[in-house]
C-alpha cells in the first residue's frame, strides 16, 4: 500500500513507444525518465494482451489490440494491469482510443495528453483533464484548441547531444561548411527540394538525409551516398554544417532543430512549425516558399550574420532544452499539480 501522501502511480499509453524515429517515442520516454525519479511508471501498449517485456528502464505491457495492428483495443476489451490503478494517465496527441480506454479503466485518473502544435489532423480537443506541453509553442495550441490555459502544464524537455561530434566531422564526406538538408519524405525518391538547392547553389555541397542515407550533391550531381547508422553520425553532420534546413519539423519539439542549434549550426526551416519558434527565438531563418528558402540560405552565407545566429541559438537552445535537471524538476513539480487535481476530484 502507498503511504499518504506519497505520488501514485503515471501510467503511459504509447501507441508509438516501440517507433525509436518518432519524435512522439523519444519524447514519451524522456518523459518516462524523469517523471520515475519521483514515482512508479508505468508503459502499456496496443498488443496481444500478456507478461511485459523489459524495455531499457522500463517494462512494457500489452494491454489488447483494435482490428488494425497497433492500434488500441475497444474499452471494454482492454486487460488492464493488476494492482492500485494509477492517478495520472498520459496519452498521446489527439489519440482518442486511448482516452477512452482510460476513461474506462481508470475512472479515477486525470488524463493528461501531450500537446501537439496548430493544424494537422490531431489538432481537435479530446477533451482530456489536462495538456503536457514540451514547447511553449504547443501551450499556445492547446489554448487555440480551446483546453483551459490553467490545466496546461509546461515542462519543456532535455534533449541531448554528444559533444564530442563536433571535433571530427563523419568519415563519409571529406568537406565542411555544407547545405544540411533533412528530408520531407520517406521512401527511395529524393526529396525535389533537394534538386532545387543542388541547382541554386551548384558550387556548394549539398548533403540531403533521408531515411538513413545522406546523399551528397555537388554541382547539381549526385557524388555518393553514405549510411547514417547512428544519432551519432547525424549528430557529425549538423556539426559541421552551415546551416540544416529542415523541411518538416518535429510537431511537437522539433528535435533535429534543436540538436542543430545544441551544435551551433543555424536552422532554416518552414514558418507556422514548432522549428520556426526555435529559430524566431535567435537560432535561425524561416520561410514561405523556395525561392525565400534559397533567399535565406544566400543571406547565411554571410560568415558574421551566420555566427550571429549560431550564438544566439545556441544559448537559447541550451537554455531551454540543455539541463536534465531542470527538465526532470518541471516534470515533478507539474505532476505534483496534477495529483492536486486528483485528490480534488477523489473528495
Amino acid at each position: 500500500m502507498a503511504e499518504p501522501g506519497a505520488p501514485g502511480v503515471l501510467c503511459i499509453m504509447g501507441r508509438r513507444w516501440d517507433r525509436r524515429s518518432s519524435e512522439t517515442a523519444f519524447v514519451l520516454r524522456a518523459l518516462a525518465g524523469a517523471a520515475s525519479r519521483q514515482r512508479p511508471v508505468r508503459v502499456l501498449c496496443p498488443g496481444a494482451p500478456g507478461p511485459a517485456r523489459p524495455d531499457g528502464a522500463f517494462d512494457v505491457r500489452p494491454v489488447g489490440a483494435g482490428l488494425d495492428p497497433g492500434t488500441w483495443p475497444s474499452p471494454g476489451q482492454a486487460s488492464w494491469p493488476a494492482g492500485p490503478g494509477p492517478s495520472i494517465v498520459l496519452v498521446e496527441p489527439g489519440d482518442r482510443a486511448a482516452l477512452a480506454v482510460a476513461r474506462t479503466a481508470a475512472p479515477d485518473a486525470v488524463v493528461l495528453e501531450l500537446v501537439a502544435s496548430i493544424g494537422g489532423p490531431d489538432a481537435e480537443a479530446t477533451e482530456a483533464d489536462a495538456g503536457l506541453a514540451v514547447t511553449s509553442w504547443a501551450a499556445r495550441a492547446a489554448h487555440a484548441r480551446g483546453l483551459d490555459p490553467a490545466a496546461v502544464f509546461e515542462v519543456g524537455l532535455h534533449v541531448p547531444v554528444n559533444g564530442l561530434a563536433a571535433e571530427h566531422r563523419h568519415n563519409g564526406i571529406g568537406v565542411e561548411d555544407y547545405l544540411l538538408v533533412l528530408s520531407d519524405r520517406a521512401g527511395a525518391e529524393t526529396t525535389p527540394v533537394a534538386a532545387w538547392l543542388a541547382a541554386r547553389f551548384p558550387r556548394e555541397t549539398v548533403v540531403v538525409v533521408q531515411d538513413a542515407v545522406a546523399s551528397v550533391f555537388l554541382g547539381r550531381a549526385l557524388r555518393g551516398r553514405i549510411a547514417v547508422d547512428t544519432r551519432t553520425d547525424l549528430w557529425r553532420f549538423m556539426a559541421h554544417a552551415r546551416v540544416t534546413v529542415d523541411l518538416r519539423p518535429g510537431r511537437l519539439v522539433a528535435r533535429e532543430c534543436v540538436e542543430s542549434l545544441r551544435f551551433a549550426t543555424p536552422v532554416v526551416v518552414p514558418v507556422g512549425t514548432v522549428g520556426a519558434e526555435h529559430a524566431e527565438a535567435g537560432g535561425g531563418r524561416t520561410y514561405r516558399s523556395l525561392v525565400e528558402l534559397f533567399d535565406q540560405l544566400a543571406d547565411l552565407a554571410d560568415p558574421r550574420r551566420r555566427a550571429d545566429l549560431a550564438r544566439s541559438g545556441r544559448a537559447v537552445a541550451d537554455e531551454r532544452y540543455g539541463d536534465a535537471g531542470a527538465f526532470t524538476a518541471r516534470v515533478a513539480a507539474a505532476l505534483s499539480r496534477v495529483d492536486e487535481l486528483t485528490r480534488d476530484r477523489r473528495r
